[in-house]
């Protein structure tokens, strides 16, 4: 499946693709372009999203600039579901370094887990978003990270 111009994505077995509905019934941090997977077997959510920045932007900002703030905004947002950081966290999808966290936090009663990175390509930051129980985080952190590696750059 095509993102944009820049990005594919495969989309594994056992995943669908949230229809604008499903989306908007999610609560998502930034504005921009995106699109969702859903695993409900496995337990699993993925935004992908990516927003076009302005020249100077683009100059001046790098990725771990833009990690940093990307933790901030998910900290604030997430103090009603009881977030907590664990660790920072480096990935690649499709073989480009992106920079984020790893945080757990309390959802219904259930406690679940996040990563979040963010890269920038060109002048298009890409935000990536993975998130599942906290039981089956060793499992479904695997189909995360295959998913990231069979991304590819057009």
């Amino acid at each position: 499946m095509q993102l944009n111009q820049e990005l594919n994505l495969n989309v594994p077995e056992g995943f669908h693709v949230l229809s604008e509905a499903e989306c908007s019934r999610l609560n998502f941090i930034a504005d921009g372009e995106g699109c969702c997977l859903q695993d409900p077997e496995r337990h699993i959510l993925v935004s992908v999203g990516w927003k076009k920045i302005g020249v100077f932007a683009g100059l001046i900002l790098n990725t771990g600039d833009v990690a940093k703030r990307l933790e901030s905004s998910i900290r604030n947002a997430m103090k009603p579901f009881h977030y907590r950081a664990e660790e920072k966290v480096e990935l690649c999808p499709g073989g480009k370094k992106a920079e984020g966290i790893r945080y757990v936090y309390d959802a219904q009663s259930v406690e679940m887990t996040g990563e979040s990175c963010v890269l920038k390509v060109n002048k298009t930051l890409y935000y990536f978003n993975f998130y599942t129980r906290k039981a089956l985080k060793e499992e479904n952190r695997k189909v995360w990270e295959d998913l990231l590696q069979s991304m590819h750059w057009a």
